[in-house]
């Protein structure tokens, strides 16, 4: 549809004689939040990889607004507009956040090398210190990003990758290992990126109730393939994804 930002059409990917992901089809539009679930071994962080330049499919296409992403490498993919987390936290341990932060605005967008060279000193955080509550996520991290406590990595990443300057944001993870009030403060920007800012978000997360509130859509995968998606109520009382993720109890 041209109103997406994000098409995926027949997504296949085969490890061998396994196929982890199978004719997956969907589309994010714009300022949507997009949750992806299922049980570990699903897929979905090999559609994340796929999505992001990091491993290639089988067959199938993915395009971000009309450009046809499968083969390029991870790195003019971001550049084009896709921003990437993982499930550990990748951080440089020697750097302040906001040298995290200034490395990312200066690593350009759409083939324009140097479009951040302009910024003038100091206004690195411009983004974030735009935000209360990043102010307060930042304003108590200690000089170097290896002292962070494992929440605190993670909210970092995702700055990281928010000052990239994104079309779609992907999430692997986002809140494992964070505690309640982290959680809150992840479930608060995410809010605020795809609400104000316009990203689309797709996230993958076991945390059922952090993804019920988070998310405006929900795509249930088990085998690779889509079992459900709809509305966040809908999947998550679907038969299906009760039966191969959720069990019995009531979520």
């Amino acid at each position: 549809m041209p109103s997406d930002i994000l098409h995926v059409e027949r997504l296949t990917v085969a490890f061998g004689g396994l196929t982890a992901v199978r004719d997956i089809s969907f589309s994010a539009g714009p300022d949507q939040l997009l949750g992806i679930i299922g049980p570990n071994g699903s897929g979905k962080t090999t559609l994340l990889d796929c999505l992001s330049g990091f491993r290639r499919p089988k067959k199938g296409s993915v395009h971000l607004c009309g450009i046809e992403l499968l083969g390029k490498p991870p790195q003019e993919i971001s550049r084009l507009g896709v921003g990437r987390t993982f499930q550990t936290p990748r951080l440089f341990e020697s750097l302040t956040p906001a040298e995290h932060l200034l490395v990312a605005q200066r690593t350009g967008k759409s083939g324009q090398p140097g479009l951040f060279d302009a910024i003038p000193p100091g206004a690195a955080l411009g983004i974030w210190n735009a935000n209360a509550v990043a102010s307060v996520v930042f304003g108590s991290m200690p000089e170097l990003a290896g002292k962070l406590p494992f929440g605190q990595r993670r909210l970092l990443e995702l700055a990281r990758a928010v000052e990239t300057l994104p079309k779609v944001l992907l999430l692997d993870e986002p809140s494992a290992g964070m505690n309640d009030a982290e959680t809150e403060v992840l479930l608060q920007a995410l809010r605020m990126l795809h609400r104000d800012r316009g990203i689309t978000i797709i996230l993958v997360d076991h945390n059922v109730p952090f993804v019920r509130a988070a998310c405006d859509r929900l795509i249930a995968m088990d085998a690779g393939q889509v079992i459900a998606q709809g509305l966040p109520d809908a999947v998550l009382s679907d038969s299906k994804v009760v039966d191969v993720y959720l069990g019995h109890e009531t979520c």
